[in-house]
């Protein structure tokens, strides 16, 4: 038997399976007589995972150093060397959801689908490292800026180059898509605000605030661009080339991050304080939020009503954005709150800490609805998507999608599919040991499909 096993893949053809060790090799076994086939894949890493495809006919190995590779079974010759992305240092997503960026240290971006972590390809890479980065709206395009003020946007099928240019003597550190993926706004550490068309690769106007940019934010029409500084949070409008300070003297503290809310009647502006503001630009009133502790990140029901915020004592609360008043009781998470979202009918929520744990938990009653998912690094993002289902992205470049969804499978079955997956069981101590073959294939062939 495979010794030190890590993971279990089985050929959709069920004729073998493949195991996963700590000794860096995958190694094929047949699931009629249990015996090793002369077949193995190596590493240079730490093999974490392994996946057949549909067909049976090549397989992906994916090591702890980043790396995928991708074989032919029929020679176990490697086809291709697919990725090698050892973290994520900046992760985003386009307003709907679908596409998703991740971007490393190593000067690397991959875009993936979101309901099913499909990697596209090529991967994008810049000669410096991306202090910001970001995926158009329509999921065509990535655009990222560095620290010698440089600005690029890729086409994100082909990899190809649409535009490089320079507006920023110092390190640029934010990056922004108008709505129609045409336009891309930059910021840097002197306050200066620049915007580029794509269309027409030119140059089209210059803003300036107090301090160092931290976000540049649109509104849903792409009328609006809110710009929040270390000093000052402004409001562009940029047809008329007016400029609005929000002066945020409420907070007791630092501005760390201002969103627009998905309609664009609110702006919600927080800061290193334990004071959140809510603009109404329409009405023109302003209503402060007071938390236990600073707050981290918000997200908005999809219907603009509420707004959630994440602070860094682990605690979560609903806000009414029209009057400022709390709704429901806080929900409680094991430690602070690095990021969140809400799920698309506004009744539960994801809450990930900086112990590398995801819960998602009923908004009503605050309770939770899951059991805590471990991750194997902090999780960077969390959004949820199509059919009951939880994507979550760790800065060490691990995707992972949970199924929230009730399962109609009975215990014994769950069981099964549990030791399959696993080649493991509790014994009567109660420690994990490894399953016989004989056992792996009984457990095999009891599982319902």
């Amino acid at each position: 038997m495979h010794k030190g096993l890590k993971a279990i893949a089985i050929d959709p053809t069920h004729d073998a399976v493949l195991t996963v060790s700590v000794d860096r090799t995958a190694q094929m076994w047949s699931l009629h007589d249990g015996k090793l086939l002369d077949i193995s894949f190596s590493h240079g890493g730490d093999l974490t995972s392994a996946e057949f495809s549909n067909d049976g006919g090549s397989l992906l190995t994916c090591s702890a150093d980043g790396a995928a590779r991708l074989w032919k079974r029929s020679d176990h010759r490697q086809v291709s060397h697919i990725a090698e992305v050892p973290s994520v240092g900046i992760v985003t997503s386009t307003p709907d959801g679908q596409w998703v960026l991740a971007w490393g240290p190593a000067n690397t971006g991959n875009v993936f689908r979101a309901s099913a972590r499909d990697l596209l390809y090529p991967i994008l890479k810049h000669d410096e490292p991306a202090t910001a980065a970001c995926i158009s709206p329509d999921g065509q395009k990535v655009a990222a800026v560095d620290n010698r003020g440089n600005a690029i946007v890729w086409r994100r099928e082909t990899g190809e180059t649409l535009a490089i240019w320079s507006l920023h003597d110092q390190t640029a550190g934010a990056i922004s898509f108008a709505p129609d993926s045409n336009s891309v706004v930059t910021g840097d550490a002197m306050g200066n605000v620049n915007l580029y068309n794509l269309d027409t690769r030119q140059f089209v106007q210059s803003y300036r605030i107090p301090g160092a940019v931290i976000e540049l934010v649109f509104s849903a029409n792409g009328e609006l661009l809110l710009v929040s500084g270390s000093k000052a949070t402004r409001l562009i409008q940029l047809a008329r080339e007016e400029e609005w300070d929000i002066n945020p003297t409420e907070l007791d503290g630092d501005v760390r991050g201002a969103r627009f809310s998905p309609d664009g009647q609110f702006i919600v502006i927080y800061g290193t304080g334990k004071r959140v503001l809510v603009r109404d630009i329409i009405r023109g009133s302003l209503n402060v939020l007071r938390t236990n502790a600073p707050v981290s990140k918000v997200c908005f029901t999809h219907d603009s009503s509420k707004v959630l915020t994440m602070a860094q004592d682990g605690t979560a609360q609903m806000w009414r954005l029209i009057d400022g008043a709390s709704e429901h009781h806080p929900i409680q998470h094991t430690t602070s709150l690095t990021t969140g979202a809400i799920s698309p009918d506004g009744r539960s929520v994801v809450l990930c800490g900086d112990d590398c744990t995801a819960r998602v938990y009923r908004i009503a009653d605050g309770q939770p609805i899951t059991i805590s998912l471990h991750h194997t690094g902090r999780i960077m993002h969390a959004q949820f998507v199509a059919d009951q289902q939880l994507l979550t992205v760790t800065e060490g470049a691990d995707l992972y999608l949970t199924n929230l969804a009730p399962s109609a499978k009975n215990i014994e079955q769950i069981e099964n599919i549990s030791m399959v997956r696993t080649g493991q069981h509790v014994d009567s101590a109660g420690v994990l040991a490894p399953l016989t073959r004989p056992e792996l294939l009984r457990r095999y062939h009891a599982i319902d499909r």
